[in-house]
């Protein structure tokens, strides 16, 4: 059986979601959660909640080009690589360093918007989430109860919507069938590298988009 959705979206954790989605999908669009970094499944259920609140919060330089946001535990990718706007003193450029800022904060928030408008616009949406035990501070025992959270959270926040909650796995956290409304429990062999996210297990990810069809 297959199942066949008008769009899909990444809630990540992380890239590999979105580099995979891209890779199979012809008319591929990015959303507000499509290249960030999730260090939790608290953060994620929070910003699900407060998308809208989220940049009233400081962004602070995190590894080579990302911005965290440490009250929700999410890094989005700027645009400049942080040493590109380092003075010779080794501090940052104030005024580069807004800039920088101040695109991804534009950037982000429409894509929040386009978030908020295509779930809540009835269309038949695949949610898809990739939670990682031992990388996220999450148990492979509370994936399950953190997903019927998520699915209520989006449920009652867009009542237009007609979403399915796609959760993934490494075949190492193996469970049998959840048999939860709008949400598919399903494992690839191994996720990719963190530092690699574009190097997944094709042939895998290949299973998945014969059962998940996004037309």
């Amino acid at each position: 059986m297959s199942y066949s959705y008008n769009k899909c979206i990444s809630l990540g954790l992380n890239c590999e979601v979105s580099f995979q989605v891209q890779r199979s999908m012809k008319n591929f669009e990015s959303y507000f959660l499509s290249w960030a970094f999730l260090y939790s499944f608290e953060g994620l259920l929070k910003v699900l909640a407060e998308m809208e609140k989220i940049f009233n919060c400081d962004l602070e330089p995190h590894g080579t080009n990302m911005f965290l946001i440490k009250e929700y535990s999410i890094a989005f990718h700027g645009k400049a690589n942080i040493d590109s706007i380092r003075l010779s003193n080794g501090k940052l450029d104030e005024v580069m360093l807004k800039d920088v800022k101040d695109e991804l904060i534009s950037r982000q928030l429409y894509l929040a918007d386009k978030f908020r408008k295509t779930l809540n616009s009835g269309e038949k949406i695949l949610l898809i989430i990739k939670p990682n035990p031992g990388i996220v501070d999450v148990t492979a025992f509370e994936v399950k109860n953190y997903s019927l959270q998520i699915r209520e959270l989006l449920s009652n926040k867009y009542p237009n919507s007609d979403f399915d909650l796609l959760v993934l796995q490494e075949e190492q956290h193996f469970e049998t069938d959840w048999n939860e409304p709008r949400i598919f429990n399903r494992y690839i062999s191994k996720f990719a590298p963190i530092p690699k996210a574009n190097e997944a297990d094709v042939e895998s990810w290949n299973k998945i988009f014969s059962e998940f069809k996004c037309i």
